[in-house]
This record gives C-alpha cells, structure tokens and sequence, in this order.
C-alpha cells in the first residue's frame, strides 16, 4: 500500500445549480477550442492502429487497437469531452472506404487472434457508423478464422440490444465480442462536469446490462486525474470508480492515464500550468489499493495513442520508463509483482509526489475551476464576468 495524503470530499451533485452553471462554462470554453482548431477540410482519414500491452494466454502480447477513418466523434461536434481530441472531418465518409480501410488492417494481422477495430468516436453511433458499414466491417473480421476476439468501442448511450445482437450475428457465436465504454469516473459531478461527459450512471449501468444480456462482454474505462481535481482527489476517485466497475461485473477495467493533447481544455489549461499528467506513483498508488478481483480485471494504458499527444503520465526522467516498462507487464500479464516492483523502486521524485499529494493549498473544486477556467482566457458566455 501506499500513502498520498487525506480522503478530499468532492461534490457529488451534477444537477445542482452551481455545478449546471460550471458545466455551462466548460461547454461554451469547449465549443470555442472547437472553432479555433476546424475541422480538417479532408474527406476522410486513412485509418490506421497502434499497439497496446494485454494478457492473451497468460502471456505478454501487443495487441493491434485500429480505427477506421469515420467523420469523428460526434459528442465532439458539439464540444465534446475536455480531454479528448477525437476530431474528424467535413465529408461523409463512403461506407465501402471504411469497409477497404478494415480490409487493410486485417491484412496486416494475419496471426492475431485479439483485435480492437473501431471507429474515431463510438461504434454504435449511427451517425457515424452506418449499419452496412458495421455489417462490412464484422463481415470481414468474421472471414478471419484467426481472431477469436474483437474489442469495439462506444458511447453507453449507443448501446442497444439490437446492434449488440446484430453484430454478434455476423461475428458468430464462437467469436467474442468485447465493447468497452468510458465512465470515466463514478462520481456524477466529475464525470459530467468536470470531464464534460454527458452521460448518467443509469444510462452506463443499463448499457453494461444489455451487453451481458446479449451474450458479449462489457469493458469500463476509468480516467486517472481529470482536469481540476488534485492528485490526491484524482486517486482516491480512480479507485472508488475502478471498485464500481468491478461491481459491475464488467470483463475488464481499463485505467486511462490522462495524457495532453492539443485542441483539448486539459492542453489548454496544461499550458498555463494549470494541469499536470498524473505522476506514476499515483498510477501504482490506485492499482494495488483496489480489490484483488477489480486488479485482476485491470489494464492500464494512456501512454501509447494514435494522435499526437504533448505529454502523459510521468514521474522524473530517471524512473518514468522503467516504471512505464513494468506497467506495461502488468498489463501483459495480470501479475502484481509487476507494480510492486514499480513500487519499489527507489527515486528521489517520490517525496515531491508526496508533497503534491500532501498539499491543502488549493482552493476548493468549485474555486477552482472558476479560477482555472478564467485563466484559460477563451470564449466564456456563461461567467457571468
């Protein structure tokens, strides 16, 4: 176990007058990040995959996670989540374009029998996958006798039990199908609020359901150290959503270390020193003070990304990457020692993490994200000042 300060009480209510107000603000700051950064006048994006460290067999493997060049996530269009830069473009993209740009990512894993295929935003998202695209895409996969597994992506609000049912239909029964989701965080007004999420627990619980109920797995996302939370705030509510996804039974509990994109308000409060990537003591502080069924369930990524990132989760240059390397085993293998070896390491940032997590100085959230907000300095109709 590891120690980083107090329990920090944070608001819960998303619906109350103040928090409304709040997320007022942060949408209107959101939209006018998305009309300095247009979206590209290209018609479309080639697609394209990197790799992410997962347990297959009880073994290390870099399994491939592709996307296909869909016009972007349309929560986005709308401002979207302030971390995110799931930009995309113009044009509507021609169905039997995403259908060849799978074709050409299967080809390149000929031997993968765990794939993640989907689009720049939400899989289950008609507006920005059709129904033939996603009839063309699990078709191909389907022609794949090698991949046994295939993990999508969605917004919960996209799930439904007749796209759930219509996708393992033509996956077949005896392949799985995964579908991971961000909660982001169990607590409505960080979630809503200060990530700008747009989504109830009630709306992500029922989609779990439906996924279970139709026979695929369901798979949560946690956000580590969302913008204006403290270090000690961003880890105490990691593990308190990491234990709710457990709770709900969900196959595996992916923690995300918020990393620094451009075009995002995290990069833009980052550029005033006003946000920090999570350090990685904070990481291995939330993965081994979780239960040993959520740890079992865990991966952590955040690190490697298919768009341009200007920072992520790091401790000093001394320790970062062997930290990182471990990490990455971990997730390989499920194997503790993997953290506590991490842990264990003896560096000098260690007692800075400490004092950051230890510090009382701040001003309370709602303080805060007025002040945050103000320096930012963007187009905010909603202040009031």
């Amino acid at each position: 176990m590891m120690s980083c300060g107090n329990m920090i009480d944070l608001p819960e209510n998303d619906s109350s007058e103040i928090a409304q107000h709040l997320r007022q603000r942060i949408q209107s700051v959101m939209r006018s990040l998305r009309a300095a950064r247009p979206w590209p006048s290209a018609e479309y994006s080639e697609g394209g995959y990197f790799r992410i460290p997962i347990n297959i067999g009880g073994k290390l493997h870099n399994m491939p996670l592709g996307f296909v060049g869909t016009k972007g996530c349309n929560w986005a269009r709308s401002g979207g989540c302030t971390m995110c830069d799931y930009g995309g473009f113009n044009g509507t993209v021609p169905d039997e374009i995403l259908v060849q740009q799978t074709v050409g990512l299967l080809d390149q894993w000929p031997d993968e029998t765990e794939i993640n295929l989907s689009a720049l935003g939400s899989f289950f998202d008609d507006k920005e996958l059709s129904l033939a695209a996603r009839r063309g895409i699990l078709a191909e996969v389907a022609k794949r006798p090698n991949i046994e597994l295939i993990g999508v992506e969605s917004r919960a609000g996209d799930v439904n039990a007749a796209k759930i049912k219509e996708a393992r239909s033509h996956l077949g029964v005896h392949r799985c199908l995964e579908v991971g989701m961000g909660l982001e965080s169990v607590n409505d007004f960080v979630r809503n609020v200060c990530i700008n999420k747009g989504l109830s627990r009630k709306t992500f619980e029922r989609a779990v359901k439906t996924i279970q109920d139709c026979g695929a797995q369901a798979v949560g996302h946690v956000l580590l150290k969302p913008p204006f939370l403290t270090e000690e705030e961003a880890i105490n509510d990691a593990i308190a959503t990491i234990e709710y996804l457990d709770a709900l039974g969900v196959r595996r509990i992916v923690l995300m270390v918020c990393n620094v994109k451009d075009g995002t308000l995290v990069g833009e409060l980052y550029k005033q020193g006003l946000y920090r990537p999570p350090w990685l003591w904070s990481v291995l502080r939330t993965a081994l003070n979780v239960s040993s069924s959520a740890q079992n369930k865990l991966l952590i990524y955040g690190f490697d990304c298919g768009i341009p990132m200007v920072d992520i989760g790091r401790n000093c240059k001394k320790c970062s990457e062997k930290i990182i390397n471990l990490m990455r085993k971990f997730s390989g293998t499920g194997e503790e020692i993997y953290l506590q070896d991490a842990n264990c390491i003896n560096c000098d940032c260690k007692s800075g993490w400490n004092d950051v997590c230890g510090d009382k100085s701040q001003k309370d959230i709602i303080g805060r994200i007025d002040f945050f907000l103000s320096a930012v300095g963007l187009n905010d109709a909603c202040s009031g000042k």
